[in-house]
């Protein structure tokens, strides 16, 4: 199997999985926010979900491949149910599927499909060096640091820093699970699945602030996947972690905001967004905390506005944030 067509494959597998995820997890939300979480938010919700499972078994496990069946297993076992029980749904996730293969065509993918190959000599190397290493490793495992195994120079150096660590371990399950022998055949695609949940999840602030009809803006989140930008760029650059970081920091933004709009119109807070919200802020530091002080800067700032805009939800609105 070409690189390229293994890449469209594991990206549709992936987007799959989390669909089974996060769209069990949408029916739970308001049904104001239902639609906008099911069509833009739910495959983040999933992939968040995967990385976090992916963690400890990235830390504590030398062979992978049955956690990585497990969980596709359980997760295609859940879009079936999900769709039985809502046949509706069934049409968001050829949408969504759609959508990836689209994107991925012309952003993160077009070098395979114009040369056959990418180029890994940038950032990249670091994060495809660690997938590598844990295929027959865990991560708490000391690597050897030694000048005749350069790539285990990236290993050792992310084990004393010890962050950034949740997208490289949820690229070596997958390698596992698929039984590819090198990473550097699985990293486009994973690149695409963050890159292009992203641009979903932009879409969903999008919906949330204009209240624009779904087709405009998911043609405005498809020009966000390929359109030339930091965004884009950072992910074609090597920025692996760094897209999964911004990733999660767009649709925990979309989650608080969907909870702050809940309390203001009135209502007791959703279970629901603050799972979603959690999940998300726990999957953003395991992909790049070095974002965290900015962070916590906006929140800071979005509080005492909100505070400012209605003080009778101080109350509910401490409950969500804490």
């Amino acid at each position: 199997m070409s690189m390229l067509l293994s890449s469209y494959v594991i990206i549709l597998t992936i987007t799959l999985m989390s669909l089974g995820i996060g769209l069990s997890i949408s029916e739970y939300f308001p049904y104001r926010y239902k639609s906008i979480t099911k069509l833009f938010l739910s495959p983040v919700i999933g992939l968040a979900i995967m990385m976090i499972y992916s963690i400890p078994i990235g830390y504590f496990v030398s062979h992978k491949p049955i956690f990585f069946i497990f969980l596709a297993a359980a997760s295609l076992f859940l879009l079936i149910l999900n769709i039985k029980k809502r046949p509706e749904n069934l049409k968001i996730i050829c949408i969504i599927c759609i959508f990836m293969l689209i994107g991925a065509s012309f952003s993160t993918l077009f070098t395979l499909i114009y040369y056959g190959q990418y180029n890994p000599f940038n950032d990249t190397w670091t994060y495809i060096s660690q997938a590598q290493w844990l295929q027959s490793h865990p991560f708490n495992e000391k690597a050897l640091a030694s000048g005749f195994y350069p790539a285990f120079s990236q290993v050792t150096l992310y084990q004393a820093q010890g962050s950034r660590v949740g997208p490289s371990f949820l690229m070596a399950l997958t390698q596992a699970g698929w039984f590819i022998k090198w990473s550097y055949y699985v990293y486009p695609a994973m690149l695409t699945v963050a890159l292009g949940f992203g641009a979903l999840a932009s879409g969903s602030l999008v919906s949330l602030i204009s209240h624009a009809n779904k087709k405009k803006v998911l043609l405005i989140s498809l020009t966000i996947f390929i359109m030339p930008s930091g965004f884009v760029y950072g992910a074609l650059t090597g920025f692996y972690p760094m897209t999964f970081g911004l990733l999660f920091i767009i649709a925990l933004s979309s989650f608080l905001s969907m909870g702050a709009d809940h309390i203001l119109r009135k209502n007791k807070n959703s279970f629901a967004i603050i799972l979603a919200s959690a999940i998300m802020f726990s999957a953003f530091l395991y992909s790049y905390n070095d974002y965290l002080p900015f962070l916590l800067l906006a929140l800071t700032i979005s509080f005492f506005t909100i505070i400012y805009w209605d003080k009778k939800i101080i109350k509910n609105l401490l409950i969500m944030i804490f």
